[in-house]
């Protein structure tokens, strides 16, 4: 029997023993967690996915997503039998993992017969087994007890033997694309198992509310799963390998070309915090309605605000009384674009667009606004809701700053690099993800009113701040998306989304948020044809300007100095409250009685 076999054999018996070795140590458990959150998913995203890419395309994100939401759907229809819908979870997770096992045995059997780079990916799957026994461990004991446990381990080996076997027998059945559905399936709900069940709180029951202090152990479990990932081999097959290699170097392309204007917009965002009053808000009820609506846009637009923030801020600017035309135009235009948001879309989008971004937000803001001011129900509703301050993404307990500097500092980290920076990162991942597929389609062929009012829907139920989304619009056009339909994203991404719309429904009722809506897509769509006849094509970048080839020293140098910051944000408030950024507003839109324990 191949020594590699054994080896992932063995990883799945130690699973429960390292188990327990972490509801005895809390450093421990953390450091595991930040470990098994970053290199699974890595291992997910690197070596599942681009195979299942690489066959059925498109298909690949369509199951990835449905396995990532299925389970939460699932919840979320039979809530009044919730405790059984997690357990039907788990049993679909799990049947997807003993399939995934049955592939990691046959991986294992290409190595035996010496099949290409067959090599590499054994010793990958080799790799990711120990975190996934203890991940399967935990699962399977929480709903069946030790024996549950031990018996879905048993299985594991089982199938993980017979995999090996059916490699080395019946290889060309699993080639059939069906597999590649499959694997793009488990793939997305192996992460939503990862993202929604932390091992910290699984150990030793978390209380969410209680102060957060740096996640040390948490942030170096994280560069463990880097460095892991890093060194690790890549997957066997040329194509594969050839999409990871081109993954890596657009992301790190985004990245550095972005770098200098992020640090730029971070600061000077942060420096707003220094000049701009509490009064200024008492600046919005002056003047007849447009002057009030330019004043929330105008006061909204330059914050440092993602959706998660302004939907409280909103709120309360309502029950202080407020216009609803300068409030509704600072919900809108604030997440839409910040100072930062600006700054990096001259680099990535260039010069046209950002004038183009610029004047679309201000009249998406301004049409909206005025609609509403003049159309909708402007009282709040007697059964208002508590506030909204759980939306507000984790960060570390910091006491209020005193001095000019300091508060600078904790804007520019706690109030900046801890909340946009996860999505941040997610944007630039998911552009450098997203590229390839775009590729694959022939934009061309799309009509251009069809094209505009895909991206405005598309960006609706996506939850992604103005930065963010920034380096995947820049892929879309490099792809040949039509500008006007990116800029709809751009727009509609940012500054809707369902929290969005169930605020507005509660706190001025359906029809408010129905006029909204439609509103809102009507405007987009027709600003977004406006675009496409009058910007000249020339103008926009291509997809050279996101190559390494193109970067300069002074962005290999603000890279660095970024770089630095979001480390430090990983070791405050550590790997699991960065995902569970952005995964804020799904969580907290069901957040009493969800039982996943996120933590906030």
């Amino acid at each position: 029997m191949p020594i590699l076999l054994i080896i992932a054999i063995a990883a799945l018996v130690l699973g429960p023993f390292f188990a327990q070795i972490l509801r005895r140590s809390r450093p421990v458990n953390q450091m595991l967690d930040g470990f098994v959150l970053v290199s699974v998913s890595g291992l997910a995203m690197l070596h599942l996915l681009p195979e299942a890419i690489l066959t059925i395309h498109w298909g690949a994100l369509v199951m990835l997503v449905i396995g990532a939401l299925l389970p939460s759907l699932i919840e979320h229809r039979f809530r009044a039998v919730e405790e059984k819908a997690h357990i039907g979870v788990i049993l679909l997770v799990l049947a997807g993992i003993l399939v995934h096992t049955t592939l990691d045995g046959m991986a294992l059997s290409e190595m035996s017969i010496e099949h290409g780079a067959g090599q590499a990916l054994a010793i990958a799957v080799v790799l990711h087994r120990l975190p996934i026994g203890i991940l399967v461990w935990w699962s399977a004991r929480s709903a069946y007890g030790k024996r549950g446990g031990i018996f879905t381990l048993s299985i594991m080996a089982i199938f993980t033997l017979i995999g090996f076997w059916l490699g080395d027998n019946q290889f060309s059945f699993f080639n059939l694309p069906v597999v590649s559905y499959l694997q793009a399936l488990i793939t997305g709900s192996l992460l939503h198992v990862i993202l929604h069940r932390p091992y910290y709180q699984e150990a030793f029951h978390q209380d969410h509310h209680e102060v957060q202090r740096w996640q040390v152990w948490s942030g170096l479990g994280a560069l463990m799963g880097i460095t892991l990932l890093i060194l690790m081999p890549h997957d066997a097959h040329g194509e594969s390998h050839e999409l990871i290699e081109r993954f890596i170097d657009t992301a790190k392309g985004l990245y550095l070309a972005s770098a200098p204007a992020l640090l730029v917009g971070f600061a000077g965002a942060a420096l707003l915090g220094l000049v701009l009053p509490q009064a200024a808000f008492g600046w919005l009820n002056h003047g007849n309605r447009s002057n009030q609506i330019s004043r929330g846009i105008l006061f909204g637009l330059p914050l440092p605000i993602c959706s998660c923030g302004v939907v409280p801020l909103y709120q309360t600017l309502v029950k202080k009384g407020v216009p609803m035309g300068a409030g509704i135009a600072f919900l809108i235009a604030t997440p839409e674009l910040g100072l930062d948001a600006v700054l990096i879309s001259y680099p990535l989008l260039g010069g046209a667009m950002l004038v183009a971004r610029l004047i679309t937000a201000f009249i998406i803001a301004f049409g909206v606004a005025w609609i509403l001011d003049r159309f909708a129900v402007k009282t709040v509703p007697g059964h208002s809701n508590d506030p909204l301050n759980h939306l507000a993404p984790v960060s570390v307990a910091n006491p209020k700053p005193k001095m000019k500097f300091s508060k600078f500092w904790h804007t520019l980290n706690y109030e900046l690099i801890d909340e946009i920076g996860p999505w941040l990162i997610f944007g630039i991942l998911l552009a450098a993800a997203a590229q390839p597929l775009l590729d694959l389609v022939q934009w061309a062929t799309f009509p251009d009113w069809a094209a505009v009012l895909l991206m405005t829907l598309f960006g609706f139920p996506i939850y992604v701040c103005a930065t963010g989304a920034t380096p995947l619009g820049a892929v879309m056009l490099a792809a040949g998306v039509a500008p006007g339909a990116v800029l709809a994203f751009l727009i509609t991404g940012p500054a809707s989304n369902i929290t969005t719309l169930g605020v507005l429904s509660r706190l001025h009722g359906r029809r408010t948020m129905w006029l909204f809506l439609i509103t809102i897509i009507l405007l987009t769509w027709v600003i977004g044809m406006l675009v496409n006849w009058v910007m000249p094509t020339e103008l926009l970048p291509t997809s050279t300007i996101f190559t390494e080839d193109n970067t300069t020293w002074y962005q290999w140098v603000a890279g660095g100095i970024l770089g630095i910051l979001f480390l430090a944000s990983l070791f405050r408030i550590g790997p699991r409250a960065m995902v569970q950024t952005l995964l804020s507003v799904a969580d907290d839109d069901d957040d009493h009685g969800h039982g996943h324990g996120h933590g906030h």
